[in-house]
């Protein structure tokens, strides 16, 4: 269990602006009674390490780079 929460975050509409919308999400850093939280009590050593973080990084970046040089430019489907 735990407590729900609302977050504001961005999006894209169709025609390419930038809007705010809210998101619900658990608050997993929450402390009950015992004092502990979900994210408290994670064995952090036991987690697998993330190998292609900095690859989606890049990818991204490379992404938004495209688009913006090449804003009218549709991609998809494949012809």
């Amino acid at each position: 269990m735990a407590p729900m929460n609302i977050m504001n975050q961005n999006t894209i509409n169709e025609t390419r602006q930038i809007i705010g919308k809210v998101r619900l999400n658990h608050d997993q850093s929450y402390k009950w009674s015992s004092e502990t939280s979900v994210n408290s009590r994670v064995r952090k050593e036991e987690l697998l390490p993330c190998r292609f973080g900095a690859c989606i990084k890049r990818i991204v970046n490379w992404a938004v780079a495209a688009r913006r040089k090449y804003p009218d430019k549709i991609y998809w489907p494949p012809k």
